[in-house]
């Protein structure tokens, strides 16, 4: 498993576009973060994610502060990724999937999980793979859950093999 730390400067960046993404959208979206933790903490947990993410695939991660509604969070050879991220460090993480998410919004989702500011990258899995199982209730209403991902080892071979055919 690949674990990743946050430098000083990521930290700053982390702090500032969840800051800014919870200001932007309060009052205006209907909250799908479950488990009642602090909406303006779970924004800057899903920025460190994200730009740790886009370090490992030396991308840039999407750093829009306006409301987003669908998307990616940042795209690798034309793979859209919408990074997940758990801000405690489970022994068996699971990468969780709300209902509302669409299949044409993003190629694939990568697990994050960790404890602010080092993660690990869990892994991925594919969202055509995703949305053809089963949703389950976790006790906040149907959604996807997986227990199994691919390592993010073989996320870049996966990605170029997409366009192989």
């Amino acid at each position: 498993m690949i674990t990743l730390t946050l430098t000083e400067a990521e930290q700053r960046l982390a702090q500032y576009l969840g800051k800014a993404r919870f200001q932007a959208c309060l009052g205006k979206v209907n909250e799908y973060q479950q488990g009642g933790q602090d909406a303006e903490r779970i924004n800057v947990v899903g920025a460190a994610g994200e730009i740790l993410v886009a370090r490992y695939l030396n991308v840039y991660p999407d750093m829009t502060l306006h409301l987003r509604s669908g998307g990616w969070d940042c795209e690798y050879e034309g793979t859209r990724i919408d990074v997940k991220t758990t801000s405690r460090k489970y022994p068996k993480p699971l990468l969780v999937v709300p209902p509302h998410k669409k299949r044409t919004w993003t190629d694939c989702f990568i697990l994050c999980n960790g404890n602010y500011p080092a993660y690990d990258l869990v892994g991925y899995a594919m969202t055509e793979d995703i949305m053809e199982m089963e949703q389950k209730d976790l006790g906040h209403g149907p959604c996807w859950v997986l227990e199994q991902l691919q390592p993010m080892e073989q996320f870049c071979q996966a990605a170029f093999s997409r366009y192989e055919e």
